[in-house]
């Protein structure tokens, strides 16, 4: 088997990771035809069980209708939210990873850079 055989039988078989590189492979792909319904299918495989990436990786393709996703800030939003639920879960947690990243996420707002 080649590499995205295994990749696609460990998504097949629930592996998170596996699911969120699948559904990046497909939507980047730079061998072989892009395939943005199956990256899309397996980036929200990920992201409805917490993949922290497939989440980010949703909300900026809707916020800025990258890969052929449509432009809308609304479902942004809500991956968006969903981002930040899911790494300050994982910060109360202990996971020391997540809560840099909720400091990194909140020293942004505080410097007004998206406004």
């Amino acid at each position: 088997m080649d590499e995205i055989e295994d990749l696609f039988e460990n998504a097949l078989n629930g592996d998170l990771a596996a699911q969120a590189n699948l559904g990046l492979i497909y939507l980047k792909r730079d061998t072989g035809p892009q395939d943005f319904q199956q990256g899309k299918y397996w980036l929200e495989k990920a992201a409805r069980r917490g993949d922290t990436r497939a989440l980010r990786v949703l909300a900026t393709c809707f916020q800025f209708g990258h890969y052929g996703f449509p432009q809308n800030q609304d479902i942004a939003n809500h991956w968006w939210y969903m981002h930040h639920r899911q790494l300050k879960n994982r910060a109360d947690a202990g996971d020391n990873d997540a809560e840099r990243a909720m400091k990194l996420l909140s020293d942004i707002a505080k410097e007004d850079r998206f406004k």
